[in-house]
């Protein structure tokens, strides 16, 4: 899961440190729970700025359910823009209980002309 994702324009998502929380809910819509929190990081190795303030992010349990993105803190989503030759991090919250973790599927769409990176494997 953690291995660099190379996608079109030079661009690489990289799934940096994974780690077990306790996911609390805090805006309408949101449910807490135990959840898992991605450090994610974008390369950008084109030669020119790239936008990822509209970058999703969605994961998958076991069961391929959708997990409950948690969107205050310690999240802290893409925003703004990638210069050339930079990178940029975030980090995604989601709600998944721990008999559901083998294996996950992470879903990174940076844009809509795109293709989305996909990201498996267990969290522990």
């Amino acid at each position: 899961m953690q291995s660099p994702a190379v996608v079109k324009r030079g661009l690489e998502v990289t799934v940096g440190k994974v780690t077990k929380v306790s996911a609390r809910a805090k805006v309408p819509g949101e449910v807490s729970g135990p959840g898992l929190s991605f450090a994610l990081s974008v390369r950008n190795n084109s030669a020119k700025a790239v936008d990822i303030s509209t970058v999703v992010v969605n994961l998958m349990n076991a069961r391929g359910q959708p997990a409950n993105r948690i969107s205050t803190a310690p999240a802290r989503p893409f925003a703004g823009t990638v210069p050339a030759g930079s990178a940029a991090s975030g980090i995604y919250v989601f709600v998944v209980r721990s008999d559901q973790r083998d294996p996950v599927t992470l879903a990174v769409a940076l844009s809509g002309d795109l293709p989305v990176i996909v990201f498996k494997g267990k969290v522990d």
